[in-house]
């Protein structure tokens, strides 16, 4: 009930943003802040009460993130160099002041190279995770995991180009275009496709438990991860 609820909500409030920004691209300027066009757009779209709710919303969305982004680090922290949990929650909430007083703009430019380095490759995991028993064996994995990875990192290392002014090769930016869906901003799914059929032919071993093995890890670290909490408070 509550992942529905919640996916019900996410839906409504991202599918409204991508609404908005395909239909209101040409009444704004797209050059202007992020925030303020997406005040100007909801603003555009149903007046200030609109507004009043986007508010509302964004504050409880980066409240949950937040509160969820913060108590990972601070585990984090705490597991491997011994930082008390309360020490490395104070750590975590100045660096993000720190980073907040840069403005939107620039949590964007830090931001978007991880992101395309590391969220294609963890979509493929999950996705991975869930087909299970359908996963042949661990070289669709690795076959999967290396072509997003490679793909994943030009994308990361054409962004970071392009903030500074300079490109990547040419021969390199000849073969990327090539890969069907790039301009959609989804050049990772053919060669996850590809890499998943070539690795699990090129190493075809064992038999495909890595699924339930990384879910048992996962709940393994939560498990723990919410006893150091509970010691921790």
């Amino acid at each position: 009930m509550a992942c529905g609820v919640g996916f019900i909500g996410l839906f409504v409030v991202y599918g409204g943003l991508l609404y908005l920004g395909a239909t209101g691209a040409a009444r704004t300027d797209p050059s202007q802040d992020r925030t303020v066009l997406l005040t100007d757009l909801v603003r555009l779209a149903g007046g200030n009460w609109l507004v009043s709710a986007l508010s509302l919303a964004v504050i409880i969305a980066c409240i949950t993130t937040a509160a969820g982004l913060t108590s990972v680090v601070a585990n984090f922290l705490h597991e491997t160099i011994k930082i008390p949990h309360r020490l490395g929650v104070v750590i975590v909430c100045v660096v993000g002041v720190f980073q907040a007083l840069g403005g939107v703009e620039r949590i964007v430019a830090i931001a978007g190279p991880i992101f395309l380095s590391i969220y294609p490759i963890s979509i493929l995991i999950v996705i991975l995770g869930l087909l299970g028993s359908l996963v042949p064996n661990d070289g669709v994995w690795k076959g999967s995991a290396l072509l997003v990875a490679i793909v994943s990192l030009y994308e990361a290392a054409a962004l970071v180009a392009d903030m500074m002014g300079t490109q990547m090769p040419a021969a390199l930016q000849s073969v990327y275009h090539l890969i069907p869906l790039e301009e959609q901003g989804f050049g990772w799914i053919v060669p996850a496709i590809v890499g998943a059929i070539l690795g699990g032919l090129l190493w075809p071993g064992r038999s495909a438990l890595l699924s339930r093995r990384v879910a048992d890890r996962l709940r393994g670290r939560r498990a723990g991860r919410q006893t150091s909490s509970v010691e921790a408070t």
